[in-house]
């Protein structure tokens, strides 16, 4: 057993490396072995060496049946920063149950840029559930985008029909900019009792 922990380990070496070992056909098939570590494997093996055509590969994960594989794939996607992914992370975001998964795959989206907070901002919409909708205003303020978060943020903490805990999360957002424009509003939602905060 210390000679196989040995060799997974020198395997894995290998196949981050990128010299030798599974190829990335054999990669792609490994995404579904019932290896938990040959799939790991694999999954890392795609985000360091993929062609221009991995998305795809790393897509296909996104619909495993464990959390942690889904997970995985979301975070190469973010390593791959190809915009196409966008979508599909939008639709584990308002499809998968799993909270820990959801809630990777929008703090993924900053890592598109402009595009990926634009996503962001459009799961803050009314048809999306509250929580999707809470992460999704903290996430805009974590991005740091400026040009964007602030007047949303600003508008959506002020907005009195929006849930409580949305507008807790966009004040939240709002918090995490680096604009001292925030500040003073923030300020004023504390001391205003009316406010829900």
């Amino acid at each position: 057993s210390r000679l196989r922990t040995i060799l997974v380990i020198a395997v894995a070496g290998l196949l981050i490396a990128g010299c030798g070992g599974i190829k990335r056909k054999k990669a792609v098939k490994e995404l579904r072995n019932p290896d938990i570590k040959k799939r790991h494997l694999a999954i890392d093996y795609l985000s360091a060496n993929g062609g221009g055509d991995v998305l795809m590969d790393i897509i296909v994960v996104l619909k495993d049946e464990l959390p942690e594989y889904r997970i995985a794939a979301i975070q190469c996607l973010g390593g791959v920063k190809d915009r196409r992914a966008i979508a599909p992370l939008v639709r584990v975001v308002t499809n998968d149950s799993e909270k820990e998964v959801w809630t990777a795959a929008i703090a993924t989206l900053p890592s598109f840029g402009r595009p990926g907070v634009d996503a962001i901002q459009s799961l803050m919409g009314r048809d999306n559930r509250t929580d999707i909708r809470a992460w999704a205003a903290w996430m805009l303020g974590l991005s740091g985008d400026t040009t964007v978060a602030f007047d949303v943020l600003l508008a959506l903490m002020k907005k009195p029909s929006a849930p409580a805990e949305v507008r807790a999360a966009a004040a939240r957002g709002l918090g995490c900019l680096p604009v001292r424009e925030a500040q003073q509003p923030l300020l004023d939602a504390v001391a205003n009792e009316n406010d829900g905060f």
